[in-house]
């Protein structure tokens, strides 16, 4: 009798095992790394899921010039995500705005195993990247230097020479005029 039961609950269990199993155990996950890379200056870089994709943890790196999302995948599908730099608080740097979407296609391979294919494209623009794309190029801003101001006051210095010109054959006429009126005056 008691093998009876022990019998009889071996196979509950088992029952019960294959029954209640959760589809999407460790076995069943997939791994999938979206590299990135900030240039010229660190950044804080930051991944969005569409459409309700799983997200990796944590979503945003901070202060980094180089680094990776990891996100984990229990089913086959098709997931998209925006990838992007948000700006920045120094002020002699122009933050990269680039916006990176990116497509994880999750394969069911046939030993029941799975794989995962990364795409990539600037956000509007369908020319396909590899994964080792997505780089913010950040800059160093070119600092506001005011012009010199003139030595003369502002003003350019070609017409201070030429008004000088100008003054001194209006004089020369002038006196060129006078010496005439006088020399026909004594005759």
């Amino acid at each position: 009798m008691r093998k009876n039961i022990f019998f009889a609950a071996v196979i509950c269990l088992l029952t019960a095992a294959v029954f209640l199993s959760v589809p999407g155990s460790a076995a069943d996950v997939i791994s999938a790394r979206l590299p990135f890379s900030v240039r010229n200056a660190s950044g804080t870089v930051e991944i969005e899921a569409l459409g309700g994709a799983p997200l990796p943890d944590p979503t945003v790196c901070e202060n980094v010039t180089d680094g990776a999302f990891t996100v984990s995948f229990r089913e086959a599908d098709t997931y998209h995500y925006r990838v992007y730099q948000r700006p920045g608080s120094a002020e002699d740097v122009e933050y990269d705005a680039t916006v990176y979407e990116v497509t994880v296609t999750v394969l069911a391979e046939k030993d029941g195993s799975m794989s995962a294919v990364i795409t990539v494209n600037k956000e509007g623009d369908t020319h396909k990247l590899t994964a080792n794309d997505v780089v913010f190029e950040n800059r160093k801003a070119e600092p506001d230097i005011p012009p010199e101001p003139q030595k003369d006051g502002g003003m350019p210095i070609w017409p201070l020479p030429a008004a000088l010109a100008f003054s001194l054959v209006c004089i020369i006429v002038l006196i060129s005029v006078r010496v005439r009126k006088k020399a026909g005056r004594g005759k």
